[in-house]
């Protein structure tokens, strides 16, 4: 993991020529510009407004035409130009992936969605694991707190994952930090984003098909839809060509190259790889329900409210969110950030390769533009 300061300097100036030598608008003014280009100047005006190395935008329209396109650098130390083919983290995205292996297997008659943690994985949650449900887990109402908020030696989780990237876990250790909180609430009561939900999902997954979670989600969604640059990954690089991810580790404004780092810390809740594209391709069979039966996909849209201030209407199903017409996730791992929506029959896949902790989601600023550029051309 490099450590120099220099990122942000090399950033601001080297991103800024590259991005202006492209051209950016110096007006709020749309129309005389075609849409792809419209969406060009936009994701070239966020990364640099918002002071990201690179992001990447691709759009599926109604008519099954596409959009792509990256800004910005993929390494900043090389200078690399990022591109729409570089792979990158997706970050809870991931959950959409479990999410859709569990109601894989629902439909194939292994368990109940009302079957208890304890009848599948028994003793893995010694007090109420038989309180708990798959459905509790799979919509986040199990109870069980946020195994990266919680304490860890003397800190907290994330602080461990932080200070550590490449340190290897097991599922089950993740699960055991989580049942050491304790309970923040009665199984079945509320709305809590835990990531140790879909940990003990990832484990229900290996425990009743036999494979490996890896193996499972390769063999039945990704090599099943196409999706031939995606993986679950087991080692802490990447397969081919990727982004670098930066992350301000400090709050301090300054970015840290995190691309390295173990999956194993956010696994079935967090650790896929993909591309743009293969995202798109993601998005629209989650939207479809290409892979699941009718009842499966009913069951994935019963909303619980999240209770989230700024967005009242928003609930989660079945691993996806849902706020009027968008439907699917968003997520976030050290060095990335991504947003992956369908929005009245329009997909939407946007990434940043950096986190920073005192600035804003910049994924979620290029996604929200986005989707105000298509309605002014009548798009969305």
């Amino acid at each position: 993991m490099q450590k120099s300061p220099k990122f942000k300097i090399i950033f601001l100036m080297g991103i800024a020529i590259f991005i202006f030598s492209i051209g950016c608008s110096d007006d709020n003014d749309l129309e005389p510009y075609p849409l792809p280009l419209a969406l060009q100047r936009m994701v070239n005006e966020v990364i640099v407004q918002y002071q990201a190395p690179g992001a990447a935008l691709a759009i599926r329209y109604a008519d099954g035409s596409t959009f792509s396109y990256a800004a910005g650098m993929a390494d900043l130390e090389t200078q690399t130009p990022l591109t729409p083919q570089h792979l990158f983290r997706i970050g809870s995205v991931t959950k959409t992936v479990t999410a859709c292996g569990v109601l894989m297997l629902y439909q194939q008659g292994f368990f109940g969605l009302d079957d208890s943690v304890e009848s599948i994985l028994p003793g893995l949650i010694p007090v109420d694991g038989d309180q708990i449900t798959v459905r509790m887990l799979l919509n986040h109402t199990s109870g069980l707190e946020d195994y990266v908020a919680c304490p860890y030696e003397g800190d907290y989780f994330f602080t461990a994952i932080v200070d550590d990237p490449t340190r290897a876990w097991t599922p089950e250790e993740l699960v055991q930090v989580a049942v050491d909180c304790g309970l923040a609430d009665t199984p079945g009561q509320s709305f809590l984003y835990s990531n140790a939900n879909y940990i003990i999902l990832g484990l229900i997954i290996e425990t009743v098909s036999g494979q490996n979670y890896e193996d499972f989600v390769q063999d039945n969604i990704f090599d099943a839809l196409g999706m031939q640059n995606t993986l679950s990954p087991v080692q802490t690089g990447f397969p081919g060509d990727f982004a670098h991810g930066y992350f301000e580790k400090d709050s301090d404004g300054l970015l840290y190259d995190y691309s390295i780092q173990s999956p194993s810390a956010v696994w079935a809740a967090g650790n896929v790889i993909s591309t743009p594209a293969d995202l798109l391709i993601w998005a629209e069979a989650l939207s479809s329900g290409a892979l699941l039966t009718q009842d499966a996909f009913d069951q994935r849209f019963i909303p619980v409210n999240m209770h989230v201030d700024d967005h009242p209407e928003a609930t989660y199903g079945l691993g996806v969110l849902v706020e009027g017409p968008e439907e699917g996730h968003n997520g976030s791992v050290p060095g990335y950030q991504t947003q992956l929506f369908a929005v009245n029959g329009v997909y939407f896949a946007v990434y940043t390769n950096c986190y920073y902790q005192t600035k804003n989601n910049v994924s979620q600023v290029i996604y929200d533009k986005a989707k105000e550029i298509l309605q002014v051309y009548d798009e969305l």
